[in-house]
């Protein structure tokens, strides 16, 4: 059981109307209504901190996160991948990507639209 956790993990992502969530298995879902994302970046090595509750395997990462630039901060970032995607709030920073950098440009892009 313990290795399977270690090397599985994935992160799913829906956009249902007004209503963005990301999330991955043990480590919980981040919602937001799309009127109250204030700003999406696309970004690359972003210092993602210390973990304070989620998982840490050898695939990805997920769960609650602090650095030194968000503060307390969701997190669900597949280790592989470099380029993430930075969802701004007024209740704080959400930021993902997903198991590849094509989807994750791909959402970016459809995040963006939806925002302007």
């Amino acid at each position: 059981m313990v290795a399977w956790i270690m090397f599985s993990g994935k992160i799913s992502y829906s956009l249902e109307g007004d209503t963005f969530e990301v999330g991955s298995f043990l480590s919980g879902k981040s919602e937001v209504n799309i009127q109250d994302i204030k700003e999406v970046e696309l970004r690359s090595g972003i210092t993602t901190g210390g973990r304070t509750f989620g998982i840490s395997s050898f695939r990805m990462l997920g769960g609650t996160f602090t650095n030194e630039e968000f503060g307390k901060y969701k997190l669900y970032k597949y280790k592989a991948v470099d380029k993430i995607i930075v969802i701004h709030t007024a209740e704080g920073v959400i930021a993902f990507n997903l198991e590849n950098e094509e989807k994750t440009e791909d959402i970016y892009e459809e995040l963006q639209g939806m925002i302007e």
